[in-house]
């Protein structure tokens, strides 16, 4: 399950230098890799992984000599693919629990928050168009909301259907990892439990809340947990081992890479 970290770090390297590609901006696979993975680094030990975002940038600053009004919108949209297919995922398993129907569950999905969805952003996109035209000169936050909007237009579908797919794959090896827990602890459930456990859980650790989701990571395990009426110390060997193995493995790896790649203020 260790393993599977390089792998997974790897695909979303190449997710991201397709996106900066968007921007003209070239960056070889193996130094998005190293920047991403040391990146990392200080995510694991900042509430939301906000501290490795912000680390991205600057690396990314350093390593081409451009400003951050530039740099920033690639590091945001990188996140926002991992956030919104996780939230679909977590929304689809939910529905599958209270209709028990995947045919209703992903009529569910579609309907009740694909689309909507979609025409909020275009209603939305038009709005701030207007608006941070107006005001982008004034304000910084202005300037970035303007910038990734910016990049969102760029986006081929090509492109975006490339971003979708690797986020995707990126989830079901994070599955595959949860799942080798699960056998450690001689449990076994369903694919649908296992994607609503991982998806839920990595949707709580990206809230600014705790470091490494500590906390609040456990509490939705034990929620979870007593849906399946699994006892509460399977919840907490998981939780520990769901720790040891994303978190603390994570900072093992990328530890070693920022070795290669250390962060440098200029």
């Amino acid at each position: 399950s260790l393993l599977f970290i390089p792998l997974v770090v790897l695909i979303k390297s190449y997710r991201w230098s397709l996106i900066l590609g968007v921007q003209s901006i070239k960056l070889n696979l193996i130094d998005a890799y190293s920047i991403y993975f040391s990146s990392l680094f200080y995510g694991s030990i900042s509430p939301g992984g906000v501290l490795g975002e912000v680390t991205k940038v600057i690396h990314l600053k350093n390593e081409i000599d451009l400003n951050t009004e530039k740099t920033t919108p690639s590091v945001i949209i990188d996140r926002i693919f991992d956030f919104f297919i996780i939230l679909c995922i977590g929304i689809f398993c939910l529905s599958y629990f209270i209709l028990k129907n995947y045919f209703f569950s992903i009529f569910v999905l579609i309907f009740g928050f694909i689309i909507p969805f979609y025409l909020a952003f275009i209603v939305l996109f038009k709005y701030l168009n207007k608006t941070i035209n107006k005001n982008s000169k004034k304000n910084i936050i202005f300037k970035t909301i303007f910038s990734v909007l910016v990049l969102f237009k760029k986006l081929k579908f090509s492109i975006f259907l490339k971003g979708v797919i690797i986020t995707i794959i990126g989830q079901v090896i994070a599955c595959i990892q949860v799942i080798y827990i699960f056998k450690i602890l001689n449990l076994d459930f369903t694919i649908s439990y296992v994607l609503a456990i991982n998806s839920s859980i990595v949707l709580v650790s990206i809230l600014p809340i705790t470091i490494a989701g500590i906390g609040s990571r456990d509490s939705i395990v034990l929620y979870l947990f007593s849906l399946n009426n699994v006892k509460i110390e399977y919840a907490i060997l998981f939780s520990s081992l769901y720790l040891f193995i994303f978190n603390f493995g994570t900072y093992f790896f990328s530890f070693i890479s920022l070795l290669f790649k250390p962060l440098r203020i200029k």
